[in-house]
């Protein structure tokens, strides 16, 4: 979280999910986590690290035109190789000269380069895609370098720890930071036993996050009671505000304060309730002046299905319900100026003509 929270963004965090485990086994962790371990390598852990990122591949350079060698005995083999380890190694030389212990690739690393990282102490991790990359020199302040060579002390990035991590039956990547450190991004490890436990779990996540979001945005930090007695008690309202309009304005108040009970209801049979029953003991809750009473989606059966919202911490935000209000009526609104143009005005075009008087299927 910045010091102005209007700067938060939803991409400071990240969401992994590893098959296996609980969700109680689950945990944040300050830095980036990658679902994939570094080159095969005796180098497992870095405290630390001094980041170096590269887009471009860790390999000798090719040369602009095609070139061929000419080869008439074995020690011109030999020496042809020894030319090729000895750039490979003067430019891992140079990455390892200038403080770096981790390297981070956006390319593929040839075998050769790994052997060189591994000899001098360099633990290289590779990942594909673009967007990781940026995320990782985020959370590290490392910048991404476009060839290979010394890395000014201005370019690299910092992390507490890099280590591998065997978690479930996969190895994972962590950049972690101390609480020390300065980081914008965490990333939430997620542990289940389904993908499809995982899935729910981080949509929720999602839109917690988003949540914030718009806590962030909403200097006053105001919320509304939840579970469904922010819409009873405007549907009250609504319908007491319709009883005082006249003509045929009423009745379309009274079906718009209808509709807002489709959330209590629809909250009630998401919790296995008997939807009819628990809207009306939430009107008659309302219209006895409890204006927070809301559903309890935990009540047993038999039990009371309602409960004063605010006791049991469930609120919602008053940005979110105040842009959904605004998108419903406006919604409304467009549907019955469809309506109104479409019955003021017959559809132009040609008439379709008329059938015959004597015609037959079978014609």
């Amino acid at each position: 979280m910045p010091k102005n929270t209007f700067n938060f963004t939803v991409d400071s965090i990240r969401v992994v999910k590893l098959l296996g485990g609980d969700i109680s086994q689950s945990y944040v962790v300050r830095g980036m986590v990658f679902q994939r371990p570094p080159l095969p390598s005796a180098i497992t852990e870095v405290k630390g690290a001094n980041i170096a990122v590269f887009t471009c591949p860790i390999d000798a350079a090719d040369t602009e035109t095609k070139g061929t060698a000419l080869l008439t005995n074995a020690n011109e083999l030999m020496e042809f190789n020894q030319g090729e380890e000895k750039q490979i190694e003067g430019l891992i030389l140079e990455i390892k000269n200038s403080g770096i212990n981790v390297v981070v690739s956006g390319g593929s690393v040839s075998d050769l380069a790994a052997h060189f990282m591994e000899k001098h102490g360099i633990l290289c991790l590779t990942l594909g895609s673009k967007f990781e990359l940026r995320r990782l020199c985020q959370a590290t302040g490392a910048r991404p370098l476009v060839s290979l060579g010394a890395v000014a002390p201005e370019h690299r990035g910092y992390c507490s720890r890099v280590f591998v991590q065997e978690v479930g039956l996969s190895k994972i990547t962590v950049f972690e930071n101390d609480d020390k450190d300065k980081t914008n991004i965490a990333t939430i490890v997620l542990r289940a036993s389904t993908f499809n436990m995982l899935n729910d779990v981080e949509r929720a996540i999602d839109d917690g996050v988003n949540t914030v979001k718009a806590m962030g945005r909403d200097r006053g930090g105001h919320f509304l009671p939840g579970a469904g007695a922010f819409e009873v008690e405007l549907s009250k309202r609504l319908r007491e505000y319709a009883t005082s309009v006249a003509g045929l304005q009423q009745y379309a108040i009274d079906k718009f304060a209808d509709a807002l009970l489709v959330i209590p209801r629809t909250l009630a049979e998401n919790a296995g309730q008997n939807a009819s029953e628990t809207v009306s003991k939430l009107i008659a809750a309302h219209a006895a002046g409890d204006i927070r009473a809301g559903v309890n989606v935990k009540a047993a059966p038999g039990e009371n299905p309602v409960l004063d919202s605010t006791e049991g911490a469930i609120f919602d935000l008053v940005a979110v319900k105040a842009c959904a209000l605004r998108l419903v009526v406006d919604v409304v609104t467009t549907v019955l100026r469809i309506d109104q143009i479409i019955m003021s005005k017959l559809a132009g075009g040609p008439k379709p003509p008329k059938p015959s008087q004597h015609w037959d299927e079978d014609d």
